[in-house]
């Protein structure tokens, strides 16, 4: 209560001294940052965007980028105001000095409407050719960032930065070939029906960034605790898996970069080593069938769910969940064995995650062995909400794949006659069973 007295009272200061004809910059930039810091813990703001709007057009660097910060932070995206920004924004980005052009291209996001695109891309485009290696980094983020935002109308406009991008490709600094391969990845996403051919030369540059990244060839401030690149690693994985349908015909390039991620040494605590592996998991699940790179993701998979480290197995479970689908031919018995380990794990919510995949796994096949488990589980819990649960999944499983009534009457009929008010559930997929 005396923080929130405290910011109505400062608030009304605030209007009184930007209302006063001797306010300068100085006193401006201030009261924004304030006025930044209470909006941060909640409180709802006096309009200061005016003054804010004002503040961009500042010839001080700092009180410029305060003015575009506060402005960035605190106007919904495609406001009315943000249409005053717009003459500055481009005086920024066509200014010979780098900070003003970092500036104005921090706030694009906010800014950036569908009316403003075609203007507004323009100027990004000489900043993509900029001395500065930040400015061309920042300025082909942006394009992306503007692709998304700018319709279906405006596709063309940002389909024409390609051939920029493309140039960026073989830049001095990996981190801009890094941004470009992004916002090409976008670019195609967006207008892909009109540019087939871009995909596989997005595909072939992220695959051969991402042999440079394995091969030590990227700088050592990339190498996070000696393993090469783990963040460009995963970055370029996600610009395949976006790219990738199941009608893909892949190049090779594709194929070799994939199985290279897969080949490092497995083992050790470095967390970014199996950050890669599960991504390249959901990249190789995403891609048209390759049998080599599916038994090399099920080893993958099996090595997180016998690994001793509690977390690593929840790595592995949240794999096989998401993957289940589509490798549900492929999996063997070790990996059932490997998830009823799980199963009786001394970490309860280990077990809680383990449950529900196993549920999820349970198909015509497997369903006896799941049924008898998930049983054989509920009589050593003491917990009454997971045997309930459990009770739920086993009547669901039953209800969905069990084909021999024999075996169903056998397991159910015990739990229905020795409890005095049997689960109703299991009363319901014993009959559903037999009137099948």
């Amino acid at each position: 209560q005396e923080e929130e007295h405290c910011v109505e009272h400062e608030s009304r200061e605030w209007v009184k001294l930007l209302s006063s004809p001797g306010a300068g910059s100085a006193v401006v930039a201030d009261l924004l940052c304030r006025a930044l810091l209470v909006n941060v813990r909640g409180y709802t703001l006096p309009s200061l965007h005016i003054h804010a709007i004002k503040l961009t057009q500042s010839p001080n660097i700092l009180h410029k980028k305060i003015g575009y910060l506060f402005v960035s932070q605190t106007l919904d995206p495609g406001s009315e105001l943000t249409l005053l920004l717009v003459n500055t924004i481009h005086r920024d980005l066509a200014s010979p000095n780098a900070l003003q052009v970092a500036a104005s291209l921090a706030s694009l996001p906010t800014v950036v409407t569908p009316d403003l695109t075609p203007s507004i891309i323009t100027a990004l485009t000489h900043c993509l050719a900029h001395q500065q290696v930040y400015i061309r980094r920042r300025a082909a983020i942006m394009v992306g960032v503007v692709t998304t935002k700018c319709g279906k109308d405006l596709q063309e406009t940002a389909s024409n930065q390609v051939p920029h991008l493309l140039h960026l490709l073989t830049d001095q600094d990996p981190g801009v070939a890094l941004a470009a391969i992004n916002s090409l990845c976008k670019i195609y996403k967006a207008c892909g029906h009109e540019k087939p051919e871009l995909r596989d030369q997005v595909a072939k540059s992220a695959s051969h960034l991402l042999t440079q990244a394995l091969n030590g060839s990227l700088p050592r401030d990339y190498q996070v605790n000696s393993l090469p690149a783990p963040f460009v690693q995963i970055q370029m994985l996600r610009v395949i898996q976006c790219l990738s349908t199941k009608d893909w015909q892949i190049p090779n390039d594709v194929i070799e970069a994939i199985e290279l991620v897969l080949s490092q040494p497995w083992g050790g605590k470095s967390v970014c080593l199996y950050a890669v592996l599960l991504e390249c998991v959901f990249t190789v699940t995403s891609l048209p069938h390759k049998d080599n790179l599916i038994s090399s993701i099920l080893k993958v998979v099996l090595g997180f769910l016998k690994s001793s480290n509690v977390n690593l197995k929840y790595v592995g479970l949240k794999a096989l969940a998401s993957v289940f689908s589509v490798l549900e031919e492929a999996l063997t018995s070790s990996h059932l064995e490997a998830v009823l380990d799980c199963l009786y794990h001394s970490d309860p919510n280990l077990q809680a995650k383990t449950l529900k995949l196993l549920c999820a796994m349970a198909n015509v096949h497997n369903y006896q062995a799941v049924c008898t488990t998930l049983l054989e589980f509920s009589g050593r819990t003491k917990d009454m909400t997971t045997h309930k649960a459990i009770m739920g999944e086993l009547a669901a499983i039953i209800t969905k794949h069990c084909q021999d009534i024999q075996w169903c009457i056998e397991l159910i009929s015990p739990l229905i006659l020795s409890s005095p008010t049997p689960d109703k559930r299991l009363v319901n997929a014993l009959v559903f069973v037999l009137e099948q």
